[in-house]
């Protein structure tokens, strides 16, 4: 059970239990951030859409988010390499 914090003028502090169990994610956000709902729930909605990717097509697909992802955290000059 997830708990959501509310602060009130007086500053007092108001816990709420939020029942999520068997929930899916999209509930989740409309309940802790309506605004935000919407956007998943279109995101899930495109991901749902088109054709499905053979089993090459998807490990294609990693190999080259997996490349992008590691181009960008070693251009990051915060990031120490030993």
């Amino acid at each position: 059970m997830l708990f959501q914090v509310k602060k009130n003028s007086q500053k007092h502090v108001v816990i709420i239990p939020i029942d999520v169990h068997h929930r899916h994610d999209s509930q989740v956000s409309q309940i802790l951030n309506p605004g935000k709902a919407s956007d998943i729930i279109k995101a899930q909605q495109k991901n749902l859409e088109g054709k499905k990717n053979t089993p090459t097509e998807r490990m294609r697909d990693y190999r080259a988010r997996k490349k992008i992802y590691l181009q960008s955290t070693s251009d990051s000059s915060s990031v120490v390499h030993h």
